[in-house]
């Protein structure tokens, strides 16, 4: 994942995301020095990532945070302007790179509830340079069709997930034109 992002740009760390962070401090000891870091926590800019794990997460985003603002301005003034780089990690994930965070099952009687989509539904729409990561490759989270549309895939005016990472693997481009059956172990 650290591979994947260049310098210059800013990261987006979401909430509970520690893979996502390992990969941000990574890339930033090695080949990004000049990128920053957007943080919900606290709604805040940052220089470096919060260490790993959550007991002084917020602390350390608002302690050094260069800039805060409101979740108004994030959504409709800042990150829609800035180049910024995010990974999602979704529950179910279809070969369009559609993704759903919000409930498993039929739509009037789910079986489980999901936290939400956040910022994915809104962000997928005008990110240009966006991934998913899956910690683990299942049947039961790349799905031929997801239960419920929380972030738009390729298609339309998105150009959809840059790549989905999974423990078995970087499935890239083929996204749109590939079937999930031929890649998943029962």
């Amino acid at each position: 994942m650290a591979r994947e992002l260049r310098d210059g740009r800013i990261f987006a760390q979401g909430i509970a995301t520690p893979m996502v962070a390992a990969a941000y401090i990574l890339a930033q000891m090695t080949h990004t020095p000049n990128s920053l870091l957007s943080f919900t926590t606290g709604n805040s800019f940052g220089l470096h990532a919060a260490p790993l794990g959550l007991a002084w997460y917020e602390e350390w985003t608002l302690g050094q945070a260069l800039l805060r603002w409101t979740f108004p301005q994030v959504v409709s003034e800042l990150l829609p302007t800035l180049p910024i780089t995010e990974f999602f990690r979704p529950a179910q994930v279809d070969r369009y790179g559609r993704t759903n965070n919000v409930t498993i099952g039929p739509c009037g009687q789910p079986q489980i509830r999901l936290p939400g989509c956040g910022g994915i539904a809104d962000t997928t729409t005008y990110f240009d340079d966006f991934y998913l990561y899956v910690p683990r490759h299942s049947v039961k989270v790349l799905v031929e069709e997801i239960d419920f549309v929380s972030g738009t895939g390729h298609g339309g005016s998105t150009p959809g997930p840059r790549k989905l990472f999974t423990d078995l693997g970087v499935f890239a481009s083929l996204l749109a034109r590939w079937s999930w059956s031929g890649c998943i172990r029962a």
